[in-house]
C-alpha cells in the first residue's frame, strides 16, 4: 500500500483579534511512512510542526501563529510522498 495524508479540516475563517493561532491536524492513514517534503506559505507566518516524517497512524498538529492585525487569506501548500494527493492546500481566511 502507500502513505496517505488526511487533514480533516482544510479551511478556517478566523477573527485575529480573538485568536492568535490556527491548528491543522495531520494524520497518516496509510500503511507506509509519510514524508512531508515541503511546506510553502503565501505570507510570512511562523509555523510549528513536530516532525516532517509520519509513521503509519501518526497524528500531529501543524500550528500557524497569526499576527494580531492579520487580514485576508493565508494559503499553505504541503508536498508529500502521498501518491494519490501529493500536494494539499490548507487555507486560513483572517478578518
Amino acid at each position: 500500500n502507500a502513505p496517505r495524508l488526511l487533514v480533516p479540516v482544510v479551511y478556517y475563517t478566523i477573527d485575529t483579534t480573538k485568536i492568535e493561532y490556527v491548528e491543522f491536524t495531520l494524520k497518516n492513514i496509510g500503511d507506509k511512512t509519510l514524508y512531508i517534503r515541503d511546506i510553502q506559505m503565501s505570507s510570512d507566518q511562523d509555523i510549528y510542526l513536530e516532525s516532517m516524517e509520519m509513521k503509519p497512524g501518526f497524528e500531529q498538529k501543524l500550528t500557524i501563529k497569526l499576527k494580531q492585525d492579520q487580514k485576508g487569506s493565508i494559503e499553505l501548500g504541503i508536498t508529500t510522498n502521498d501518491p494519490i494527493e501529493p500536494y494539499k492546500i490548507l487555507r486560513v481566511n483572517c478578518y
